[in-house]
């Protein structure tokens, strides 16, 4: 999706699983929608201009040490107080929705996967505040249970907004085998 605003012509970026990804205003930046993944995305505004930062990901593969460097590298210490950083994702799974074939890797029970992500919310805080950004972290949604959340940040606005819906249907989380014959 495409806006115009008096002739600048901004657009949605969409952000999936293990990317980092930059852009300045009239953009946004738009997660894909996450259930127990983390979805991190901060707005630096200089005075000048409008940087948004964005990432997705999970225990498995975790982009965050990546994407805080990115941002010490971008803001000076002493601007941090222009830096807005917003975090969702997080949520757990139920039984009405995980069944064996939902983790790829044969490794992980409903309980097990449950837990990763309440560590992996519990590390993205720590380390969120280890690298010095806790005081900029301006809101914390973690995704209700069962859902997928998106993360949007609003650069022509310098806004998030968090969209969650309900996981409709079981093969959002599998992979489909082929009917026997």
């Amino acid at each position: 999706m495409s806006k115009n605003n008096g002739g600048i012509v901004g657009y949605d970026i969409k952000v999936d699983p293990y990317e980092i990804k930059t852009t300045i205003s009239p953009n946004r930046l738009v997660s894909s929608g996450v259930s127990s993944e983390i979805v991190v995305g901060a707005i630096y505004s200089d005075g000048d201009s409008i940087t948004g930062y964005m990432t997705v990901f999970d225990s498995f593969l975790n982009t965050l040490d990546a994407f805080l460097d990115r941002i010490k590298t971008d803001v000076p210490d002493e601007k941090k107080s222009q830096l807005e950083i917003y975090i969702g994702g997080g949520g757990e799974l139920s039984e009405d929705i995980f069944f064996s074939e939902f983790d790829e890797r044969g490794k992980y029970t409903l309980t097990e996967l449950n837990e990763l992500a309440e560590q992996n919310k519990a590390d993205t805080l720590h380390k969120i505040a280890e690298a010095g950004y806790e005081e900029c972290i301006k809101e914390k949604r973690w995704a209700p249970e069962d859902s997928l959340q998106t993360l949007i940040l609003d650069l022509e606005r310098s806004e998030a907004f968090y969209e969650e819906e309900p996981i409709q249907e079981y093969d959002t989380f599998r992979k489909v085998a082929p009917e026997p014959f």
